[in-house]
């Protein structure tokens, strides 16, 4: 369902593999977003990264090709590096006091309250970004190992805010957080019915 000219300009670069990612990363974003290719493809910044793609495989073919491919796959390579590095804090805990842990359940808790009553009203952005909240007060949270008791208090109100995050994120259509929430609740209880089916 492109144009013509859409066509015209995207036919002569499909024999480069950087076209090929370019066109990837398009269909990506309407899968992702549920529309048709052509929708993302008709887009004015992406008629303007094609074009300026084009202009410059016109102007330098294989060896100007071969060039945004290594130039792509460096940046693709930075960003892999900089994404374990952010999933390596992630899984990093930290092992707080009681006197601590209680002020931020506290906290923890107002704003899960803040969130149903958001919820309720029908505002689901408001809803999200106080779950969200409560949720980063327990993120990577502990007691010390030997408080079974108080740890188990921090994953079930944990695991309570992860899947309220994700009801509200499926809700919003933020499927990328939803799946996230709901994979950090399993890692919390793997039986947990809920995060499952989230």
């Amino acid at each position: 369902n492109c144009p013509p000219e859409l066509k015209r300009m995207v036919q002569p670069m499909l024999k480069y593999k950087i076209a090929e990612i370019a066109l990837g990363t398009s269909l990506r974003a309407a899968r992702q977003q549920r529309v048709p290719l052509s929708a993302i493809l008709q887009r004015e910044e992406q008629v303007l990264e094609l074009r300026s793609l084009r202009q410059r495989l016109d102007a330098g073919g294989a060896t100007e090709a071969e060039r945004l491919l290594q130039e792509f796959t460096a940046r693709a390579k930075d960003r892999l590096k900089l994404t374990q590095e952010e999933e390596a804090q992630r899984s990093e805990t930290m092992v707080v006091d009681t006197d601590t842990m209680a002020k931020l359940m506290t906290r923890a808790q107002k704003l899960r309250k803040d969130g149903y009553v958001s919820w309720e009203q029908g505002s689901v952005e408001e809803a999200f970004e106080s779950w969200c909240e409560s949720e980063a007060c327990l993120f990577r949270k502990r007691l010390q190992p030997e408080d079974l008791a108080g740890n188990k208090m921090i994953d079930d109100l944990h695991s309570i805010l992860l899947k309220n995050v994700s009801q509200a994120a499926i809700k919003l259509g933020h499927w990328s957080d939803a799946l996230q929430a709901a994979d950090d609740a399993l890692a919390i209880d793997d039986e947990d019915h809920k995060a499952w089916f989230r």
